[in-house]
C-alpha cells in the first residue's frame, strides 16, 4: 500500500538490503538474503517492447560465457545453491543456455529457472524438451493475456498463438 511502500521507513528497512561490493569492487552475496539470484545472461531478446524493464532488444550485447560461470560461482560461494533464474534479455536467444543449465547443475544448484517470452519454446520444435532434459525445473513464462488485441496494444506484435504453443511445449517435455 502507499502508506507503507511510499514511507521512509520503508525506504531506509530497503536500503539494509542493498548488495554489497568487496574491497576488490567485485560484489558479494549475503547468504541470508538470498533467496532467488536472478543471474543475467543477454541483453539480447527477439522483441522490441518500448518500455522493456532490462533495456533490451535486438542485437543486444551477449555476456561472456565465463563471465556467467564467474558470477555462479560467486553465487554458490557467498550464499550456497539456492535456487537460480537465468534472464536478460531473452536467455533463449542463446544457443548455448541448455549447456549453462546443464553447468549450473554440475556446480550444485538444484533448482534452476529460465525467465523468457516463450517465442523459441513455441517455434522451434524439441526446444522446451532440451531446457527439461538440461535440468531446467521451472520457467518464468510472460504471458500478458488471453486476446491478440492485448498482445498488439502491449507488445506491438500479436503472440497468442506462441503463447498457447509455449505452454503445450512444455506440457509436453
Amino acid at each position: 500500500s502507499r502508506e507503507v511502500w511510499g514511507s521512509l521507513d520503508h525506504w531506509e528497512w530497503a536500503a539494509d538490503l542493498d548488495p554489497d561490493y568487496g574491497a576488490d569492487g567485485d560484489l558479494t552475496v549475503d547468504g541470508d538474503h538470498a533467496c532467488l539470484a536472478v543471474v543475467e545472461v543477454t541483453q539480447d531478446c527477439n522483441l522490441s517492447c518500448s518500455y522493456c524493464f532490462a533495456g533490451s532488444g535486438p542485437g543486444g550485447k551477449q555476456r561472456a560465457t565465463e563471465d556467467i560461470v564467474a558470477r555462479l560461482e560467486v553465487v554458490r560461494e557467498e550464499a550456497g545453491t539456492h535456487p537460480i533464474q537465468f534472464s536478460g534479455g531473452e536467455p533463449t536467444v542463446r544457443d548455448d543456455l541448455p549447456e549453462l543449465v546443464e553447468r549450473a547443475a554440475e556446480m550444485g544448484f538444484d533448482h534452476v529457472q529460465v525467465n523468457t517470452n516463450g517465442i523459441r519454446l513455441a517455434r522451434e520444435d524439441g526446444y522446451a524438451r532440451r531446457l527439461a532434459d538440461a535440468g531446467v525445473d521451472a520457467l518464468d513464462l510472460q504471458f500478458d493475456g488471453l486476446t491478440a488485441e492485448t498482445y498488439e496494444e502491449i507488445r506491438e506484435v500479436d503472440l497468442v498463438e506462441e503463447k498457447h504453443a509455449a505452454v503445450e511445449a512444455c506440457r509436453e517435455a
